[in-house]
């Protein structure tokens, strides 16, 4: 387990950020890493509720190398356990016209994400990437492993074809996606090849999406 309990920060606050963030590297340093590198723990299951944003750092830290099992929290039915069927979904990449911008990748997988709340943040010079679903999105879409897979292929796609325009620069993520989607992005991007990833996290207190943490 390595929530922060009893925190006094609030998450529409920059002070909670980085205490959670700290709080998580420094437990992952102290509990999870050291079994990885004696070689005393050869899978792990993952099981995970948080802030999107910290679990995309979750999964940076668990990175792709390691034998690692992430798991959906369902609705319906109420479970973690994965379903052995679902829906035919497919995955989507839309790409901007106009790729000489500042690149944001978008996420509408649990939620629909309109572009104009991204330019409300980050203003009309962005070119704005878009992953979403060939289904209406919803926030219990992901039954299956097979889906979770597809989503990695998904984002990897995404990662490549986004550094291909726009160089090795500040990626924006404005992610509306189930937990285990959030774990395998994290995952997914490879610190040495791919370009920073700087992470928004959806407030009322906001008023909308605001930046919370930068990954490097």
């Amino acid at each position: 387990e390595l929530g922060l309990k009893n925190a006094p920060f609030t998450d529409y606050t920059d002070a909670y950020w980085v205490a959670e963030e700290t709080n998580l590297f420094t437990q992952f340093n102290q509990k999870i890493k050291p079994r990885l590198m004696q070689g005393n723990a050869d899978h792990y299951s993952v099981f995970a509720i948080a802030p999107q944003p910290l679990l995309i750092k979750l999964g940076v830290l668990l990175n792709d190398l390691n034998n690692v099992k992430v798991y959906q929290k369902h609705r319906e039915p109420s479970t973690w356990k994965w379903q052995t069927t679902s829906p035919y979904i497919e995955y989507i990449l839309r790409e901007p016209t106009d790729k000489t911008k500042i690149p944001v990748l978008v996420f509408s997988l649990s939620a629909t994400i309109t572009h104009d709340r991204i330019r409300t943040v980050l203003g009309d010079n962005v070119s704005i990437w878009e992953v979403t679903t060939s289904s209406a999105p919803n926030n219990d879409f992901l039954k299956t492993e097979a889906l979770l897979s597809d989503f990695r292929l998904t984002v990897r796609n995404a990662f490549d074809k986004i550094k291909l325009h726009h160089g090795f620069t500040e990626l924006h993520i404005f992610p509306a996606i189930p937990v285990s989607a959030s774990v395998e992005l994290g995952r997914v991007w490879m610190p040495k090849v791919d370009m920073p990833m700087t992470i928004y996290d959806a407030n009322k207190a906001k008023n909308d999406f605001y930046k919370t943490m930068t990954i490097k």
